[in-house]
């Protein structure tokens, strides 16, 4: 006999050949009606068309196509998604024509809690341009980061990988070991490896120009992000004096110069990481006059804090609209590992 499926079982012999009977034969006897505009009909008692009874041994049998026009539409619709599959391959390979790249702003904001926002229930804080910005955009409200401390957390940003794969599961450069801890560290790299390849490097070999600005904490003094796929980069200060052009955190610095990158690349797409070091503590530094404006607030420096980045991605959303580039670019906004 030609090699057909049979089924068996431990403590049953293999069942005999089947005889050849018709369709019609067959499906009466399974008190079956047809398909009927690619649904499955039955009668009372009957099982489904295009599946098979359970044979006596109680083992399944596989589902089949039970005409020839099925099999030719599943066949069809294999070789539609195959070639498709192909296809978008092998546009993944070409690059783009550059002037339908998007443009990237990528802000990440440094230990913002997930409901500091006014989108997310905040009412004493003043984040006006944030929440536009999420009314006119997308929310991803099951979102999360890699891991709850800074570093691994931008490390996993910039490379795609767990900061356990990168050994950077600390912030850097960490702590010693204490005797109240119940594990010991493991060990730790002290920078982002130069062997995995960035964000960064994909995009600036896809010819996009590439800038950051603000705070990195993935690296130390002699590994800038200029060895891992920056053209730019511009790290400003963590603490400044308060004035009447700059906050407590040097925030005013790090949106003058992603203005300066934007004007200077305005005609040719670009990839933009600003990371402001707000609201990360200390945070009294803030601007007495916005302290003051606060006293409502939970906590009025905090609210201080929170308030200016918000005032900068308002800026910089201005002047992109200003260059004639809001609708090229891709802004997105999120925060490295919540709040303190």
């Amino acid at each position: 006999e030609p090699e057909r499926r049979r089924w068996v079982t431990a403590d049953a012999a293999p069942r005999p050949p089947r005889r050849r009977v018709s369709r019609d034969k067959w499906l009466s006897r399974r008190g079956r009606v047809g398909l009927s505009a690619g649904r499955t009909r039955r009668r009372s008692g009957g099982d489904r068309v295009g599946r098979r009874a359970q044979p006596s041994t109680g083992v399944p049998n596989p589902l089949y196509c039970s005409t020839v026009r099925t099999a030719r539409r599943l066949f069809a619709a294999a070789l539609v998604a195959a070639v498709t599959m192909l296809w978008i391959g092998a546009s993944a390979r070409q690059p783009a024509p550059a002037q339908r790249r998007p443009n990237i702003v990528f802000v990440l904001a440094d230990d913002l809690g997930v409901n500091d926002l006014g989108v997310y229930g905040r009412k004493e804080h003043r984040t006006p341009n944030l929440d536009r910005l999420a009314a006119q955009g997308l929310r991803f409200t099951t979102a999360y980061v890699a891991s709850p401390i800074c570093s691994p957390s931008r490390a996993a940003i910039m490379t795609g990988r767990f900061p356990a794969r990168l050994h950077l599961t600390t912030f850097i450069p960490g702590r010693p070991d204490a005797a109240s801890q119940k594990l010991l560290h493991p060990p730790m790299r002290q920078q982002l490896p130069l062997e995995e390849k960035t964000l960064a490097e994909h995009l600036r070999g896809a010819g996009y120009a590439t800038a950051m600005i603000g705070k990195r904490h993935v690296g130390h003094a002699g590994l800038s992000p200029r060895e891992q796929g920056f053209d730019v980069f511009h790290a400003g200060q963590a603490t400044t004096a308060p004035s009447d052009v700059e906050g407590g955190k040097g925030e005013y610095d790090l949106t003058r110069e992603a203005e300066r990158f934007i004007d200077a690349n305005r005609d040719r797409p670009f990839f933009l990481y600003v990371a402001p070091n707000n609201p990360h503590i200390p945070f009294r530094s803030a601007r007495p006059e916005l302290i003051a404006s606060n006293r409502s607030a939970f906590e009025p420096a905090y609210a201080a804090t929170v308030q200016t980045p918000d005032d900068s991605v308002g800026r910089l959303l201005a002047h992109l609209d200003k260059a004639g580039l809001r609708d090229r670019t891709i802004v997105i906004f999120t925060s490295d590992n919540g709040g303190l």
